[in-house]
């Protein structure tokens, strides 16, 4: 399973990163300004980050194998806030299936985690604004999905939202720490 999801993250990456640098490259170009290279080592990881998460909630609807696309996937939805605790635990926990447990209940707070982190360090927003970016972003796919053959799941968003919070806590400390070391 981690073998697929690897393949599929490297073969999004592979098609898409190339665009956004030659984009990336022609807008500073034309702009003029002075480039600032740990920004834009930043956004390029940000926008690594942004190709994962598509790649695995929205394009990843086709399997790539050898060039062979598969639709995989079912439609199915979930407005009930925090069902995915009573699921897992029911279905999957009970009967030592943790897989599940970590892909759906860590997978969507560590995907969403680097969201909190770098939208701070990229742009000059701070706190609710960053935490409401990544509500929407997550909102943004899974409202996406209710047209896909995929599940819809309000624990996602809220997952998602949280794995931001995180994020953004990291960079809080991250900020601290780095201002008490440059001071020293």
């Amino acid at each position: 399973m981690i073998l697929y999801f690897t393949k599929s993250i490297f073969y999004y990456e592979l098609h898409i990163l190339p665009i956004y640098l030659i984009i990336r490259f022609i807008f500073l170009s034309l702009n003029k300004k002075k480039i600032n290279i740990k920004r834009e080592i930043i956004l390029l990881v940000f926008v690594f980050i942004v190709i994962m998460i598509l790649s695995q909630t929205i394009i990843c609807e086709f399997y790539i194998d050898n060039g062979i696309h598969i639709k995989s996937g079912i439609h199915n939805n979930n407005f009930i806030p925090f069902k995915i605790f009573y699921d897992s635990y029911v279905s999957h926990i009970k009967y030592g299936n943790y897989v599940y447990f970590t892909i759906s209940l860590l997978g969507n707070i560590i995907l969403f985690i680097p969201i909190g982190f770098l939208l701070p360090m990229i742009y000059d927003i701070k706190g609710k604004y960053v935490i409401l970016i990544g509500c929407l972003f997550s909102s943004f796919i899974e409202l996406f999905q209710l047209v896909l053959p995929r599940w819809t799941d309000i624990d996602d968003v809220l997952l998602n939202t949280f794995g931001v919070l995180i994020g953004y806590l990291l960079y809080k400390l991250y900020v601290k720490i780095y201002n008490r070391i440059k001071s020293k």
